[in-house]
């Protein structure tokens, strides 16, 4: 894996990690299955310019993922040269971690489950956002950021001077193609029952506020997961009239390693 974060992007020089070469250079020096993780700024940057940012890295990656936080300002690219997946032995290590317990409780973070439903875009839904880059910034559709034209060296300065927030129009952009909880071409390893990807969709949906459907999915658990359903259904507290709805099956792919 190769991950990396900058200080802002308007200071001078930092552009240069944005620009097609260095993402060459990067898939280069990755495994075949390798990750580039890079944080991307969601605050004080032009829709347009977020745009050819992500357009740029989908230039040199087939598989690109966006994550945003929480608070909405701050998002992580997420790049490979195959497609991303999540293996649930891997992570269930890790939630059983004490170590990593103890940052999800600084965090505030009940699993570590919780961390995929800041997934925001992927692959399809992903090159949909980037399929608004003419229109909404009258640059050809493979328009990219290159060494010879750091586009972000000179653009992304822009930002600061705003007179507004620009984490409002560019989150709206990012949830205009949100494809739901589970993107269906994301592919979960090792998955033991339709139970653990309710659990898991259950973390996803509470993420994106949705504390009503959370809990549905939630009650829906059974067996060695119901444990861990129950608890979080006892810290949710009891069900509003809106969580007797029944959710939509799980889009979780499961797949043996």
């Amino acid at each position: 894996m190769i991950t990396i974060e900058v200080t802002s992007l308007w200071v001078s020089g930092e552009a240069d990690l944005y620009n097609k070469e260095f993402y060459e250079l990067c898939r280069s020096h990755l495994a075949e299955q390798g990750v580039l993780q890079q944080w991307v700024a969601i605050h004080h940057l032009r829709t347009q310019d977020l745009l050819v940012l992500l357009n740029t890295a989908a230039q040199v990656f087939p598989h690109v993922a966006f994550f945003q936080s929480p608070e909405q300002s701050h998002g992580l690219l997420i790049a490979s040269s195959e497609p991303l997946q999540v293996d649930y032995r891997q992570v269930s290590k890790l939630d059983a971690n004490p170590g990593v317990g103890k940052d999800l409780e600084a965090l505030g973070v009940p699993s570590m489950w919780w961390l995929l439903g800041e997934l925001v875009l992927y692959d399809h839904s992903f090159r949909q956002a980037l399929s608004l880059l003419p229109s909404l910034t009258g640059l050809r559709q493979d328009f990219v950021s290159t060494d010879l034209r750091p586009y972000p060296e000179y653009q992304v300065p822009k930002g600061i001077t705003l007179p507004y927030s620009t984490v409002e129009p560019n989150t709206e952009l990012l949830r205009r193609f949100h494809s739901g909880v589970m993107p269906s071409e994301l592919t979960i390893l090792n998955l033991p029952s339709e139970n653990e990807g309710n659990l898991i969709l259950g973390y996803m949906t509470l993420t994106q506020g949705d504390a009503a459907g959370a809990l549905a999915l939630f009650k829906r658990v059974e067996g060695p997961a119901g444990a861990r359903a129950l608890q979080e259904m006892f810290w949710l507290g009891p069900a509003s009239p809106a969580t007797n709805s029944t959710p939509a099956s799980p889009a979780v792919t499961t797949k043996d390693k």
